[in-house]
């Protein structure tokens, strides 16, 4: 990275790609602080080089709210999580990965922000996106069934979130056959379903096999 920034100073798309590397290592490593001003400085960069809508900002948008959202700093999160998805929209319009994707950020963090009501109809529109995008079993559209179960959960909707939970664990156990973290955290979050709905025992059982 250093030497990329001393062999093109000034604004250049390869020191964007630099920056984003190493931030994304340094969260790999758990220092999430540490790698915000990386992407807040890629960021920076790219809204200079691409002036208006650009897939590239679209993307460091999406990095920055993560990072802050691991941060649970989620207040913080969701103007970039907002400004993203509003641009992925004008960028691709129709059903988009990167729109499905955005509508299952904003809709955790409106979550996480006690806004369940508006996170709902997000969700469901995220996991209704990716099955038009990808028919049969797709790890994006599993990921976006937890999303959306876990928005039923927090509306204390316990009952409708259980069958989308258990279509989640079903499509990862189909995608990952043998042990894999995805289906251990699909099952977890089964388990916890079960548990808001009473269903103590197998709440423990699912646990347990999670473990």
């Amino acid at each position: 990275l250093e030497m990329f920034q001393r062999l093109t100073p000034g604004d250049n798309p390869d020191v964007t790609i630099g920056l984003n590397r190493v931030a994304y290592d340094i969260m790999a490593l758990g220092r999430p602080a540490e790698a915000l001003p990386m992407y807040e400085e890629a960021l920076a960069i790219r809204r200079r080089i691409f002036p208006g809508d650009h897939p590239r900002v679209v993307e460091t948008l999406f990095d920055i709210s993560n990072c802050k959202m691991t941060l649970s700093h989620f207040g913080d999160a969701l103007p970039a999580l907002e400004e993203a998805l509003a641009m992925g929209k004008r960028l691709f319009p129709g059903d988009h990965q990167v729109v499905g994707t955005g509508l299952a950020l904003l809709a955790t963090c409106l979550d996480s922000l006690n806004r369940p009501t508006e996170a709902l109809p997000m969700s469901q529109e995220s996991v209704a996106m990716f099955k038009r995008l990808f028919t049969g079993d797709h790890p994006q559209t599993s990921w976006a069934l937890i999303r959306l179960g876990q928005n039923l959960s927090a509306a204390g909707q316990h009952a409708d979130a259980l069958p989308v939970y258990e279509e989640a664990l079903a499509m990862y156990q189909r995608l990952f056959l043998n042990d894999h973290p995805q289906v251990a955290g699909a099952m977890d979050n089964l388990a916890a379903g079960l548990h808001g709905s009473g269903r103590l025992t197998e709440a423990l059982q699912r646990s347990e096999e999670a473990l």
